[in-house]
């Protein structure tokens, strides 16, 4: 069993970790209750089936809804966390795009992100009731594997591109969830970037 993506929910009550059974070629997610830094295996330490293979996971700022895309097919499978315990949500799996690399949530929990590894490409989504509504496809730099947004304002969205060896820059909009290309946009990085994060500066909006 390879993990693959761990997220710990808002507030740290749980964590979760996506795996990817190698043997079996299926997908799992394993919940743990969170207490001063213990872990401890929740539904009785056995897993819950996450698709093929989970390639990312995220919880919504609420700690309400859990999701995880799913590289082999292309989606996005949605769960309600209730007492740690994981019920997927109506309508999913969500369609994503080719090789679904990383997915983000804005602040508000209106928005879901999803870079597309195969397709060079970010999907946006509109969050109600946990449930994933397709607003649009934006291309980015190529192959983009991780995906981050800004927690100052809220509004800049960034994807890492393996092998464009870039970061691709976008506005969200507040209102349509769209994106725009931001000024300048793909950045040059390093060879291979892999991952994106963002921190705010003595509580400055940058």
């Amino acid at each position: 069993m390879a993990p693959t993506a761990v997220n710990a929910v808002p507030g740290g009550a749980n964590v979760f970790v996506a795996a990817y059974d190698t043997t079996a070629r299926t997908g799992y997610i394993f919940g743990f209750a969170s207490s001063s830094g213990m872990l401890t295996p929740l539904n009785g330490g056995a897993p819950f089936p996450a698709g093929t293979h989970p390639s990312a996971i995220t919880s919504d700022p609420s700690g309400t809804y859990l999701y995880v895309t799913d590289v082999a097919q292309g989606n996005i499978l949605g769960f309600a966390i209730n007492s740690g315990n994981l019920t997927p949500l109506s309508g999913s799996p969500f369609p994503a795009g080719g090789q679904p690399s990383a997915i983000a949530i804005d602040a508000a929990s209106k928005f879901a992100m999803v870079a597309n590894a195969q397709d060079s490409t970010v999907t946006t989504y509109s969050v109600s009731g946990g449930s994933l509504t397709r607003i649009g496809t934006f291309a980015t730099g190529l192959q983009p594997v991780a995906i981050g947004i800004d927690p100052s304002l809220n509004q800049y969205i960034y994807t890492a591109n393996f092998l464009g060896n870039t970061v691709s820059g976008f506005q969200l909009d507040p209102n349509a969830g769209t994106l725009l290309n931001t000024q300048f946009s793909p950045f040059k990085a390093n060879t291979e970037p892999t991952a994106v994060a963002a921190i705010p500066h003595n509580g400055s909006k940058k």
